[in-house]
């Protein structure tokens, strides 16, 4: 209240020294300037705003505010959430989103940013961000930090950017990749269980997305590949970037070009402006290694956008979903329980 008085004082004054003689309004502008005009933000502000509300979204899971969490999705069919495990995948709005984010059942956490990188399509309509993630949690009286991925797409919609897609994965070792896996297949919820449909605006791209899984030409896809692009391996550690980002587009190019790759299930969704697309799938990767018969499970997602008169492929992310009983095993020798 105090910070007001000052003000209140100068308008009292300014009114006792106001003249008693009417004072002639001015007249309006005339034509479409009559109206006050407000600048819309540039990508700078934008990608700022991006940035806080990524942010903002880990302090909130950390702190356990679900429900400001929850208000942050897209509450429509369209969202579509990727998580570490087999059965972690969710398509339309789900009050129990946030629980793909946590790793155990019980126990408080905290989501740290490492590396947070923000883009915005050329409209400014449109966000997609990367990020790597340390999970800390408390066990047996030591802080423990689990290494996450993520990608997510943000969509600019009443002032506000709102989560429409997200991806989180753990990478697992390659040694544990390609051992034999108990519950892999068990588990698995595929995308077509989660209510996924294609839309028929969206047909015109899955060409070019089977395109990207299958391998076939690595000429074309590093041809439509933007040169800021972005790709999330499925080992830890392994990222691409730039010109040599179509090597990591697909399993065949990570894996080996030897493994064949089919989709299963594909999704395929449009912003509201149709400038950006992105796309997730449930694959199986086939073939042999060594010796060895190999067939995994693998969930990517991918981030287009229409520059021009071609869609470029911006951002890449793909993760074979672990279990939780295998990342206890991979971080403390045995079940955290």
């Amino acid at each position: 209240m105090s910070s007001l008085c000052p003000i209140l004082l100068l308008v009292l004054v300014a009114a006792c020294a106001a003249p008693t003689t009417a004072v002639r309004p001015l007249p309006a502008p005339a034509g479409p300037t009559s109206q006050p005009t407000t600048r819309a933000p540039g990508a700078r502000t934008l990608a700022k705003d991006l940035r806080l509300t990524v942010l903002e979204s880990y302090r909130v899971l950390s702190g356990g505010y679900e429900e400001a969490y929850l208000d942050g999705l897209a509450h429509d069919p369209e969202l579509t959430l990727l998580g570490i495990g087999p059965a972690d995948v969710t398509v339309g709005f789900s009050p129990d989103a946030s629980v793909l984010v946590r790793i155990f059942a019980s126990g408080e956490f905290q989501l740290v940013s490492k590396s947070l990188d923000v883009r915005l399509s050329r409209d400014l309509t449109v966000g997609w961000i990367r990020d790597e993630l340390s999970y800390r949690m408390t066990h047996r009286g030591l802080i423990v930090s689990i290494p996450l991925r993520m990608t997510a797409v943000y969509e600019r919609r009443d002032d506000r950017w709102i989560l429409a897609q997200q991806h989180v994965s753990y990478g697992l070792a390659e040694e544990l990749l390609f051992a034999p896996r108990k519950d892999g297949r068990a588990t698995w919820r595929p995308l077509a269980l989660a209510g996924v449909t294609d839309k028929t605006s969206e047909l015109a791209l899955r060409p070019l997305v089977e395109g990207i899984i299958r391998y076939d030409s690595p000429a074309d896809i590093r041809a439509r590949v933007d040169d800021a692009a972005f790709v999330v391996g499925i080992l830890p550690g392994r990222t691409w970037s730039g010109g040599s980002a179509a090597e990591g587009m697909s399993p065949r190019a990570q894996l080996g070009l030897d493994l064949a790759t089919r989709p299963v299930d594909l999704r395929i969704q449009l912003s509201r402006t149709g400038t950006v697309a992105w796309a997730v799938a449930d694959l199986v990767v086939e073939g042999v290694r060594g010796d060895r018969a190999v067939e995994l499970n693998v969930r990517a997602s991918w981030v287009l956008e229409h520059q021009g008169e071609v869609w470029k492929i911006v951002q890449g992310h793909l993760q074979v979903p672990v279990s939780r009983e295998e990342i206890a095993q991979a971080v403390f020798g045995a079940s955290r329980e």
